[in-house]
């Protein structure tokens, strides 16, 4: 009888054991798994950073390239103002605000990384933004001589409005860029199973 309850004790001293270290290798795995998963997002988030950062750049350095220019122009000696000029002015002042809207989204973006990525989709007109983005970026598109041509339809996406025009704006950014001088731009949207391509 006592031989059993020695038994008895042992077995259930082991079967502890063998609980306590299941439970802590359990616990252990899962700490490696969330600390695998927060390593993989802070990658994700650095790249997106690292993206923002190279896009904002980029339109930035095209638009105070475009008032260089027109600084540039302006003041010569042998300048005359005409009919072209004034469309110029025009451009310029439109530079001028993309720039001021893109310093707004880079002070929304650095606020975001100290707070946390807000997102906040919401019901917008494809066309619509389209039409915001071509004006900011007639600009540089002026420059080359590019005609801009939005042929997109009023589709309603939600999404965030931010992280559209940031999209939207890198795709005609980019097409300006390696489109030839005199060449055409044209924007489409069109729906695919459920989806809307631009």
């Amino acid at each position: 009888e006592t031989e059993t309850k020695y038994v008895f004790v042992a077995a259930s001293v082991l079967i502890i054991g063998l609980t306590v270290v299941g439970y802590l290798f359990i616990r252990n795995q899962k700490q490696t798994k969330r600390l695998k998963e927060q390593k993989e997002e802070l990658g994700q988030l650095n790249q997106v950073k690292d993206r923002f950062f190279s896009i904002i750049s980029h339109d930035l350095r095209n638009n105070l390239t475009t008032m260089k220019l027109y600084f540039d122009l302006i003041s010569n000696p042998d300048y005359k103002p005409d009919e072209d000029a004034k469309e110029f002015s025009k451009q310029i002042s439109s530079s001028v605000e993309n720039t001021i809207d893109l310093l707004e989204n880079l002070l929304v973006w650095a606020q975001a990384q100290i707070k946390g990525i807000d997102v906040k989709p919401q019901t917008l007109d494809v066309h619509a933004l389209v039409v915001d983005n071509i004006a900011l970026l007639g600009g540089s598109a002026h420059q080359k001589g590019i005609e801009l041509i939005n042929e997109t339809s009023s589709f309603t996406i939600w999404a965030d409005e931010d992280m559209m025009n940031l999209v939207i704006r890198n795709l005609i950014s980019n097409a300006i860029k390696f489109t030839q001088h005199g060449g055409k731009v044209t924007v489409r949207a069109y729906q695919v199973e459920g989806k809307i391509n631009i």
